[in-house]
């Protein structure tokens, strides 16, 4: 489970790298590495912006990423959340 998790963090961190946004793993993926490890499931991030131009990044991450619920971009826009599957799970 682990490794998986792992190769989901390792795309998510290309494509944001790629389209040259800042972000940080946080929760149980980042205890991992810098706190008391614990079994996790799934990947927490934070991805680094102003509170302008929303949009263009959900419609981004949308277009290469599917979603786990539907309106997601409505969601998105009004909670600030935006929820990812893993390896298409």
């Amino acid at each position: 489970m682990e490794k998986l998790l792992f190769q989901a963090a390792l795309e998510v961190q290309a494509f944001f790298t790629e389209n040259g946004w800042r972000f940080v793993f946080i929760g149980g993926l980042a205890n991992l590495r810098w706190g008391q490890p614990r079994t996790t499931e799934d990947i927490d991030g934070t991805l680094l912006t102003s509170f302008v131009g929303e949009e263009k990044i959900i419609d981004t991450i949308l277009a290469r990423f599917p979603s786990r619920i539907a309106d997601a971009r409505e969601f998105a826009l009004n909670n600030r959340i935006l929820l990812l599957p893993t390896n298409g799970e």
